[in-house]
């Protein structure tokens, strides 16, 4: 595209990237079979998205239980590990590795991290 040209939105020379408007099936498909085109794909749209609430806590019916029985309490996670650097879980917490060899404090598949964080998360 030249500099003047009305579709460029804007360059981005060290992506060796062009933003561009296409308002046509036929534009669309014009720049597809250019040969100096790698691909083009549409520009969507991302929205900032409020806190919700994970399916496993209706699963295991949570929300049923009073507010005034669930501070200070101690669970147990028997998973894939706990990753104790992760900076939205508490690192005060204690553990055993069921697997020989294997820290309990390194997740190397993410799911007990994810639990940890379903069980730890704050409402809002």
């Amino acid at each position: 595209l030249q500099q003047d040209d009305p579709h460029l939105i804007m360059e981005l020379p060290d992506d060796d990237v062009e933003v561009m408007t296409i308002e046509t099936e036929d534009e669309l498909r014009f720049w597809e079979d250019q040969d100096d085109v790698e691909y083009v794909e549409a520009d969507s749209k991302i929205y900032l998205q409020g806190e919700s609430t994970p399916w496993g806590i209706e699963t295991v019916k949570a929300l049923d239980v009073s507010d005034d029985r669930v501070s200070n309490q101690k669970v147990c996670i028997i998973d894939t590990g706990y990753d104790i650097n992760h900076p939205d879980l508490p690192s005060s917490v204690t553990g055993t590795s069921q697997i020989k060899g294997e820290s309990w404090k390194e997740d190397g598949n993410g799911h007990g991290t994810h639990v940890a964080g379903t069980i730890a998360a704050i409402g809002g």
